[in-house]
């Protein structure tokens, strides 16, 4: 019983795990999406 009144006064945390590249966002579907295989070339972004 203790432990259960314990954790209820615990927040809830949400994990994330983010690339070390510094590379990436996130999509409108909040989806992360990683651009680290893009560095260093050039690419051409077409909005549709």
């Amino acid at each position: 019983v203790l432990l259960a009144a314990a954790y209820i006064h615990v927040p809830a945390t949400a994990i994330v795990a983010v690339p070390s590249s510094h590379c990436y966002t996130f999509d409108s579907d909040s989806h992360l999406v990683d651009f680290t295989h893009l560095a260093g070339k050039n690419f051409e972004y077409n909005e549709e």
